[in-house]
């Protein structure tokens, strides 16, 4: 016959302490992998509704922080995958609907991903837009630039032809008068 082990329970404090969690970061990740669970509950609890951690249970929070750490993983994917996982689910048609749920979220996250490359080549199109118009703009200014130059050479020729034409009219109208 085979010998029945009894259940060692570990306190809140304990676990928080061990994984280096404030007690309400703690019950946040608990409640949201409760609320995973196939049944709704994933920790034991007592007469008064109380959540008990097992060894096991530890275990399971310790792998979580591990994968919600991974750039790859929401703190529910994270929860999914370890659900999923066959030392933490004996129901396989609970690991089904993971696996269904993961193809959902999965196709969620291409969606999503999609829409980003889209706004994105949408947001360089405008630029490349803006670019060329500036680069018309700049066009503009070195024609101006180099018509001002032009205009800044001739005046002077012209001034020097106006001077020497008011000299003989000077000339001219002295003679007049002497």
């Amino acid at each position: 016959m085979k010998e029945i082990k009894p259940t060692t329970y570990i306190s809140n404090d304990t676990i928080c302490e061990k994984l280096q969690l404030k007690p309400t970061t703690f019950r946040k990740y608990t409640i949201m992998i409760d609320k995973q669970a196939p049944n709704g509950s994933f920790f034991e609890r007592n007469e008064r509704g109380d959540r008990l951690y097992t060894e096991k249970d530890v275990e399971f929070l310790e792998k979580f922080l591990e994968l919600k750490d991974n750039p790859n993983f929401t703190l529910e994917t994270a929860i999914i995958t370890l659900l999923g996982l066959p030392e933490y689910n004996t129901d396989t048609g609970s690991v089904i609907a993971t696996d269904t749920t993961e193809i959902a979220k999965d196709n969620h996250y291409i969606t999503l991903m999609q829409n980003l490359f889209d706004y994105q080549m949408n947001y360089l199109q405008k630029v490349n837009e803006t670019l060329e118009h500036k680069d018309k703009q700049i066009e503009e200014l070195h024609t101006i630039v180099d018509k001002l130059i032009e205009s800044q050479n001739t005046p002077a020729e012209n001034t020097q032809i106006t001077s020497n034409q008011d000299n003989s009219k000077s000339k001219w109208f002295n003679k007049l008068w002497k």
